[in-house]
């Protein structure tokens, strides 16, 4: 019996965020260890960021990285945080914990 691989939907957000390679590593990533991966770069303004990332959330996101002008709103937008995003206020990584509940790394 074959295994069922579960899609890993991810994103990036950013303004502007067409050169963005995130979508194209992860892709490679993906490819090299059989995992199904949608990683979408998405336009994001910091007054679309939060709808456009319930949005990811709502449709079985997992998680997304976030490119300035977003980090310090992507902070903002989790329940909780790590020390290092904490101390910077800012956030380039989301992980979804919950429905509606993010928690927020900074890694760069």
């Amino acid at each position: 019996m074959a295994a069922v691989t579960q899609l890993i939907r991810l994103a990036v957000f950013g303004q502007p965020v067409a050169r963005s390679l995130s979508p194209r590593i992860h892709a490679r990533f993906a490819n090299q260890f059989g995992l199904a991966v949608d990683y979408r770069a998405i336009e994001a303004t910091p007054n679309t960021f939060p709808q456009l990332a319930a949005e990811l959330a709502a449709n079985g996101g997992r998680g997304c990285n976030v490119t300035d002008p977003l980090k310090s709103d992507a902070w903002k937008l989790a329940a909780a945080s790590s020390d290092t995003a904490r101390r910077a206020s800012a956030a380039n990584t989301l992980l979804i914990e919950s429905r509606d509940e993010w928690f927020a790394d900074k890694t760069d």
